[in-house]
């Protein structure tokens, strides 16, 4: 099994994996309150992507922080109404987490650096329903035409996610600029990430000092 190396400062690991690497052991690594909000999923392939997420960010935070996988406590909780539908919190370390996915990708996104936010978005073929969106996500000082619609989604997506707002904040509050984005002060590092032909996705650490970020294929860790 490979070793995350999110130890030092300065480091980020990005983990993809399918929801078709979910294997039967995977439902052992909800915790009750996790396996409540599985039940409640209706549609299959939603609950194959929940336990298949949780089970890499369980794996991946055990060997990043050196213990058993049952001991690795997640927190949940919503900060607004203390439902466990909020940003995850690795218990008792300093090790910031992020989990995302769509269609048929999944990510996890680890680092000591500070908060992170990871995000990924299987592209719309539709381009009438984008157009529909720019006016939700765009500021006034952002050109449409700039940056790649799926590509400023994840970008300012992974951004609110790093800052615990998600979308409590509008997107239209948010501008993106060559030296990073605006609309809030925290010092952000912000990357695109390579999740395959058809998605877009982007990392965000609140830290200025930059972050060497690496991806890796999380499908052995699930077998």
């Amino acid at each position: 099994m490979w070793v995350p190396r999110v130890m030092e400062q300065g480091i980020a690991e990005v983990w993809w994996v399918s929801p078709s690497d979910i294997r039967s052991w995977h439902d052992s690594l909800l915790s009750p309150a996790e396996r409540n909000r599985m039940t409640e999923l209706r549609r299959r392939e939603d609950r194959h992507r929940m336990v298949v997420g949780n089970a890499l960010l369980r794996l991946t935070v055990a060997a990043a922080v050196g213990v058993a996988v049952e001991r690795v406590e997640i927190d949940r909780s919503c900060p607004d109404c203390d439902e466990p539908h909020g940003r995850p919190v690795v218990v008792g370390h300093d090790l910031h987490v992020s989990v995302s996915h769509s269609g048929g990708r999944i990510a996890v996104a680890l680092t000591r650096s500070g908060p992170v936010g990871v995000d990924v978005e299987q592209a719309d073929p539709h381009p009438h329903s984008i157009a529909d969106l720019h006016a939700a996500i765009l500021s006034p000082a952002e050109d449409p035409d700039e940056i790649d619609f799926h590509t400023r989604w994840v970008r300012k997506e992974a951004v609110l996610k790093a800052t615990g707002e998600g979308l409590r904040t509008p997107m239209s509050k948010l501008t993106l600029t060559e030296a990073g984005p605006a609309g809030f002060d925290l010092p952000c590092s912000l990357y695109d990430l390579r999740p395959g032909t058809g998605y877009a996705a982007a990392l965000a650490v609140l830290t200025g000092r930059g972050v060497t970020v690496s991806e890796r294929d999380g499908s052995e860790l699930l077998r």
